[in-house]
């Protein structure tokens, strides 16, 4: 219990999340858009986020450590397509890896690879989601 403490005051200390991107996710989920997450991540850092809040706008919510499977697997791609309720074809996803943004267009979904806020706002009016 002493290391899980330390742990998770260690993950308060040097975890980082945009807060504009935080509240740009808000901000379509109140606009009634599905945002998903779809996260490579640890039990400990999914615990984190969920406490701190992070994971709220997002719905479903797909972590790799829940589901044994990790980007950029084809599958768990198309898992949160399926979870969404709609085909790869109509999912924009976005990641700022280049690997990952590969994978996501390998299982047939639109991508964009995150290099800032101001070309993802480009891509979201393109795609008409803003």
């Amino acid at each position: 219990a002493l290391l899980k403490g330390l742990w998770r005051n260690v993950l308060k200390d040097t975890m980082k999340t945009n807060p504009q991107m935080v509240n740009l996710c808000g901000d379509l989920h109140r606009r009634g858009l599905i945002v998903a997450a779809l996260s490579n991540t640890i039990v400990e850092h999914a615990e984190y986020l969920l406490s701190a809040g992070i994971y709220l706008p997002f719905n479903p919510c797909i972590l790799s450590c829940a589901v044994g499977i990790h980007k950029p697997d084809k599958a768990i791609y198309q898992l949160t397509a399926q979870q969404v309720g709609k085909p790869t074809k109509e999912c924009l996803f976005i990641d700022d890896s280049k690997a990952n943004v590969e994978g996501g267009r390998s299982a047939g979904m639109a991508v964009h690879h995150f290099t800032g806020l101001p070309p993802l706002l480009q891509e979201l009016r393109r795609h008409k989601l803003l």
